[in-house]
């Protein structure tokens, strides 16, 4: 119960270090792509959603092996149990890991469409992962405290999974474009 919140605490603290470029990044593509929208010019709001989505990879994988590189030497500085610290480290390291792939795609790849007034699309990838997750219970992870461990495995499960989907509806985007191959 207790080492559980408190390496779930932990973890948050640590991954909003690894995230916050990408934060900042949200609010810029929001920005620039929203006012090549308005203006009409969908060519340069294409040129610098894929510019700045290449930047926010580079920036926040960047930032992200830094929190996991320094890991050992941060959970130090929390006054926690053995066990909290080490359930932690397990946290920051599936949260990271999967924040360097997944973490762009989700996060800033969505205001890419908010910016692109599909919002309808948006608030679709906001739900589904959690609805994806609840169909495999709570049973992955049972065991040895591991409960906390398995739903951040199901949620990145699910998050991948709509990245991949998000992936394949480009490169449909790119082989066949005009050709109605994406709905």
């Amino acid at each position: 119960g207790t080492t559980q919140i408190a390496a779930n605490a932990i973890a948050n603290n640590l991954d909003g270090m690894g995230v916050l470029p990408g934060q900042a990044m949200s609010l810029a593509i929001i920005t620039v792509v929203g006012r090549c929208v308005g203006a009409g010019d969908f060519k340069q709001a294409d040129y610098y959603a894929r510019k700045m989505m290449k930047a926010t990879y580079l920036i926040s994988g960047l930032c992200c092996i830094a929190v996991i590189l320094t890991m050992p030497f941060t959970l130090k500085l929390y006054g926690l149990s053995q066990e909290a610290r080490r359930l932690g480290g397990i946290l920051v390291l599936i949260h990271n890991g999967c924040a360097i792939l997944i973490w762009p795609a989700f996060f800033c790849l969505a205001d890419v469409l908010r910016a692109a007034n599909d919002v309808r699309v948006h608030w679709i990838y906001g739900c589904v992962p959690h609805r994806l997750q609840f169909p495999a219970g709570s049973r992955t992870g049972h065991g040895r405290g591991g409960r906390v461990v398995g739903h951040d495995c199901r949620l990145g499960g699910a998050l991948l999974l709509l990245c991949l989907e998000i992936f394949w509806r480009e490169v449909e985007n790119v082989l066949c474009p005009g050709l109605g191959c994406v709905s």
